[in-house]
């Protein structure tokens, strides 16, 4: 750790990815998204924190869009952040080479899909992840037959 004016810490931070591909998911609503996140975790935070500045969903789901929840938790609580839907065959190429138009994946970290995050100095939203905390993705509709993948940019305080 370094200092700016011999006052002001700064912190230096290590980049990262992560993933999470739901299959076959359990259906939550908002109010029991589950606290115990071990099939809905995307990533843990280091202890000193992390900065989540990338989160992109793609599904190969055919039927149905498919609903997300995204959400925070300390493992004993979840605290929502957004619910943002991811079209069918979003980001799934290799599905619309059969003659569908493309589909890009969902930005979940947009202005549109979940207003109201922080920005950095180049305008582009984050989240913040206290120590130790997680960042989790939970689905919210049921009768999904296809996959679900979650995709993390982040950065680890240190």
């Amino acid at each position: 750790m370094g200092s700016l004016n011999n006052n002001l810490p700064v912190f230096s931070i290590t980049p990262k990815n992560a993933q999470l591909v739901l299959s076959s998911p359990t259906a939550y609503l908002v109010a029991t998204l589950p606290a115990n996140v071990a099939a809905n975790q995307v990533l843990k935070a280091s202890a000193s924190g992390s900065r989540v500045y990338g989160l992109n969903a793609s599904t190969n789901e055919t039927t149905n869009t498919v609903n997300l929840y995204v959400y925070v938790s300390d493992g004993s609580n979840s605290y929502p952040i957004g619910f943002v839907a991811v079209p069918i065959n979003s980001g799934n190429t290799v599905g619309n080479a059969a003659g569908g138009a493309a589909v890009v994946s969902v930005d979940l970290l947009s202005f549109i899909n979940i207003p109201g995050l922080p920005v950095d100095n180049t305008g582009k939203p984050y989240i913040e992840l206290g120590a130790n905390n997680y960042l989790c993705v939970a689905v919210s509709n049921s009768g999904l037959t296809s996959k679900v993948l979650v995709t993390a940019q982040y950065a680890d305080y240190q």
